[in-house]
């Protein structure tokens, strides 16, 4: 019978015939299940669950079995489908010659172990059947009878622990394959604790044993061998199976074991049930006597007393011998108080001695409490001495901690512990972040600790390893706009309306429209200056909020992107409006009222509009390339229209939309401009290292001859330079004065309001103040700020709409109602 149900299971390699063999049970025994009655009324609501799910050991919650399926840790669930997949990548492996097979010999011992455990198993009452000790007498027939040059019909291969992982959450310790000969191949993980008790396992699931029968046996095997590890009598291996799973994973494990009502073996199932229990219990105590004796200690949360106390009731709980409290405490105190001596004396010969006493006793057999004291003891101790070392550091090296404690945890990791936070603390990096940045704040948080204060002037806050402030001008003072500027560039929109207000006050002709014209052309021309207030401040808006913020981060060419792209917006709008427009006053008030409306509210809007795109070209702070002086400079150009006017009546209409046109296109030009400053502006910044610098002022100053400053040193020499290439510099930018024939002192004029914009906002960004004119450190700073600045234009690409409108919206939505309300 076992003979020909094993050669209807094994048809071929891919295994099909197992997972029909699987299905075919499954469906029998689901059958079985569904015709038993069930009386809810004498039964615990236990009886509900599926009887194909009793067994939770071979199948899964939903009801699938794992015969078949190799050996695979408890807990862990895995398909037919997993088990193909390891089983030919390992086949694949094999046949690359990346896996080592396990020695003939080794095999044979296997047998051997084998054939005298089913001889002595044949003799007793067994409770898994005579099928399987006959498929493990056939096994150990098959690892014995091998002839030197023949194949053997089982061979075992070990391959690397992570080949037997391809998928999250799934794990083998042992698949099985066949080849065409029908010979077995059996793969092992190098991690596996028994090869015998693996193989054995392996093989009966390829036979088709129920795991929970694999298991028994594999127990059985491991009593009858002596190799039972107690209190439970499971083998070395089940027991590694519960290390591997996680709390949750053993607590979901445990519930599925005591939840699930025992059809099988009771005994198998109350082995891993006590197992469970006893890995939670231990697992929660060690890990809060861990926590106790880490963060507790080190946070002064616990003291010694507690640490003792804690560490003794473990003892007992254990069942060892417990010494003394007091005399314990008085040890710990007193190893406390050694080691911080011998680290404040530097005794390299007792702490060297001290390390070797301490390695010979952990590294014994077997240690007693008294031993594990004394090591925990000079743990705490240097654990506490080491935090102290690593809080300094760390505090050395950033003075001011924000509120997030992964900062301190990154700076401990770059300055103190590097990746090694676990080895050195038994704590978690989160966790020593948090011990640093709550000591941090506990210290600060009295009254006289307050911790240094940011400034502008001080970005970067003193520390130990403050940065030497070499070549740092003491008298820099960032630009700022001058009075005459901040005026203009605030009124850039309150004066045209002014000047246009003033005009047709007094003659008649302002910069738009005048009193001369036309009824008709007076209210379609009003009507559109109306509109084009609403668009405008729409669109000007939205150009501003997002062209401001591309500007402010340097990012020139998204700004240009967004700037254009929202004016092209915007116009296409004004023109379906215009349209839209110059039909529906055509057809209340005639044509030429129409055309009068379309002109006026293209040309209205499109002013509005670039005004506020050149008003969007002003970085905070600084005139530097600032598209507010080009309104100012273009404005003057209206007054044609009201000159014009004066000495040419009847005329009105034609001249004021021939000039307000011409004015756009003027408008459009210094918009284009400013827009190509900057974009091109660090391209044209020139840089002088301290090699030229000292040429040319031996070439201005000293004719060329060097012998005139060999008699100073070189420092001195670049200092002079620097002097006089600063005087020369200021000279040829005073308005008043005249400019230089010096080509470098030319080109350094030229660019100097460029290099002044980048370092300043180079300082800003980087946290370093500004260096002295043309040193070595402003050399090096303008190179390395122009470089940075080059690489932040790469990659760079618009945000979604959507945050764009999030982030303008209420301030559009602002301007609308404002101009609507003002019209």
């Amino acid at each position: 019978m076992f003979r020909n149900r094993r050669s209807e299971i094994h048809s071929d390699f891919s295994g099909s015939s197992h997972t029909a063999a699987s299905m075919s049970r499954s469906r029998s025994s689901t059958r079985s299940g569904s015709q038993s009655s069930i009386a809810l009324g004498e039964v615990s609501w236990l009886s509900l669950f599926d009887q194909k799910s009793t067994d939770i050991i071979s199948t899964s919650a939903r009801g699938l079995s794992f015969d078949y399926l190799g050996c695979f840790p408890l807990g862990y669930n895995v398909s037919s489908k997993n088990f193909s997949d390891v089983a030919n990548s390992q086949q694949q492996f094999k046949d690359l010659g990346l896996l080592d097979e396990v020695n003939p010999n080794q095999l044979r011992d296997i047998g051997g172990k084998l054939q005298l455990f089913c001889a002595n198993v044949n003799g007793q009452d067994v409770r898994h059947g005579t099928d399987w000790v006959a498929a493990i007498q056939e096994l150990a027939a098959k690892l014995l009878t091998p002839e030197t040059g023949s194949p053997s019909p089982i061979r075992a291969y070990i391959g690397l622990d992570s080949g037997f992982q391809i998928q999250p959450g799934t794990r083998f310790w042992a698949v099985y394959g066949i080849d065409y000969d029908s010979n077995l191949d059996i793969f092992i993980s190098r991690n596996v604790l028994d090869i015998t008790g693996t193989v054995l396992h392996t093989y009966l699931s390829s036979q088709g044993c129920p795991r929970h029968e694999c298991f028994q046996m594999e127990i059985k095997f491991a009593e009858w061998s002596n190799t039972r590890l107690q209190p439970f009598s499971l083998s070395e291996r089940i027991l590694n199976d519960f290390s591997l799973l996680s709390p949750t994973e053993l607590l979901k494990f445990y519930q599925q074991l005591t939840m699930t009502p025992i059809a099988k073996d009771p005994i198998l199932i109350s082995q891993l049930r006590a197992t469970c229990e006893k890995q939670l219990l231990d697992l929660t105590d060690f890990t809060q006597l861990r926590e106790l004796g880490t963060t507790g200690y080190l946070s002064g949360r616990a003291s010694p007393r507690d640490l003792i106390n804690a560490r003794i009731h473990w003892y007992q709980q254990m069942g060892c011998h417990c010494p003394e409290p007091s005399i314990a405490i008085g040890n710990f105190l007193q190893v406390d108080a050694s080691v911080s001596k011998i680290l404040r004396e530097r005794d390299i010969k007792s702490l060297q001695s001290l390390t070797e006493s301490l390695a010979v006793c952990i590294e014994a057999s077997r240690i007693d409490t008294q031993v594990d004291l004394l090591a925990f003891s000079l743990f705490c101790a240097m654990r506490k001495h080491a935090f102290d070392e690593a809080y300094m550091e760390v505090t050395d090296r950033n003075t001011l901690f924000n509120d997030q404690s992964d900062q301190a945890a990154a700076f401990a990791e770059l300055f103190a512990t590097g990746a090694r936070c676990e080895a050195y603390f038994d704590l978690t990096p989160s966790a020593f972040g948090k011990l640093l940045s709550d000591r941090y704040r506990a210290y600060h948080h009295q009254i006289g600790h307050d911790p240094p204060i940011w400034t502008d002037a001080n970005p970067a806050t003193p520390s130990a390893y403050a940065a030497a402030k070499i070549d740092v001008d003491p008298d820099s003072k960032r630009s700022n706009m001058s009075a005459t500027q901040q005026f203009t560039f605030l009124s850039v929109f309150a004066i045209p309306a002014l000047l246009d207000i003033l005009l047709l006050t007094t003659t008649g002709h302002g910069l738009y429209l005048s009193s001369f014209m036309s009824e008709m052309e007076i209210h379609s021309a009003t009507l559109a200056l109306m509109i084009s207030l609403l668009i405008s401040g729409a669109v000007g808006t939205w150009i501003t909020c997002g062209g401001s913020y591309y500007l402010i981060s340097m990012a020139f060419s998204a700004m240009h992107m967004f700037v254009v792209t929202r004016m092209v917006g915007g116009l296409a709008f004004t023109l379906a409006i215009a349209t839209i427009g110059l039909t529906a006053v055509g057809a209340i008030n005639g044509i030429g009222a129409g055309v009068v409306f379309f002109l006026y509210l293209m040309a209205l809007t499109t002013y509005l509009t670039l005004l506020a795109t050149l008003a969007n070209f002003q970085y905070p702070g600084t005139a530097f390339n600032s598209g507010r002086p080009v309104i100012v400079m273009v404005i003057p150009f209206l007054f044609i229209s009201p000159i014009i006017t004066i000495w040419v009546p009847d005329k009105d209409i034609f001249i004021y939309l021939a000039v307000i046109y011409t004015f756009v296109i003027l408008l459009g030009i210094g918009v284009r401009h400013i827009g190509s400053l900057w974009t091109t502006w660090y391209l044209s910044i020139e840089k002088i290292s301290d090699k030229d610098l000292r040429k040319w002022y031996v070439d201005t100053y000293e004719s060329g001859n060097e012998d005139t400053v060999s008699a100073l040193t070189e420092p001195g020499i670049l200092k002079l330079a620097r002097d006089a290439m600063i005087k020369d510099v200021r000279a040829s930018r005073d308005r008043f004065g005249r400019t230089s024939k010096d080509p470098v002192v030319l080109s350094l004029t030229k660019s100097y309001d460029a290099t002044i914009f980048l370092l300043e906002w180079y300082s800003t960004y980087s946290g370093t103040p500004l260096p002295i004119p043309y040193s070595s450190t402003w050399n090096m700073q303008t190179k390395v700020a122009l470089q940075t600045l080059k690489q932040i234009q790469t990659g760079i690409r618009l945000h979604n709409a959507f945050i764009h409108w999030r982030q303008a919206g209420d301030e559009v939505r602002q301007t609308l109602l404002q101009n609507y309300f003002q019209n």
